[in-house]
């Protein structure tokens, strides 16, 4: 079974995640900081279902904005316009 859904408690330094498969069974728990979890969100399927708290909406969204500045990162890294750290 694929994830489908990741619900996301999100606070200001750690964000609790809960991990369901399609059957609606929890996979894992994790409470991660901000960026482990940004790192997160850019390695999951892109149909993957992210259910943040109502009213973290405008943090998730910030959140995204970073995840794409790390896949971009990630792209330069691939295509050998940036070198990895050592």
């Amino acid at each position: 079974m694929s994830t489908i859904t990741i619900g996301v408690d999100l606070a200001k330094n750690v964000f609790s995640a809960c991990e369901m498969d399609s059957g609606g069974h929890v996979l894992r728990r994790q409470d991660l900081r901000r960026e482990p979890f940004g790192l997160s969100l850019a390695q999951l399927p892109a149909d993957t279902v992210v259910a943040p708290e109502a009213s973290a909406l405008n943090d998730l969204l910030a959140l995204a904005a970073r995840v794409s500045a790390i896949e971009s990162s990630r792209a330069a890294l691939r295509d050998g316009y940036l070198a990895p750290r050592s």
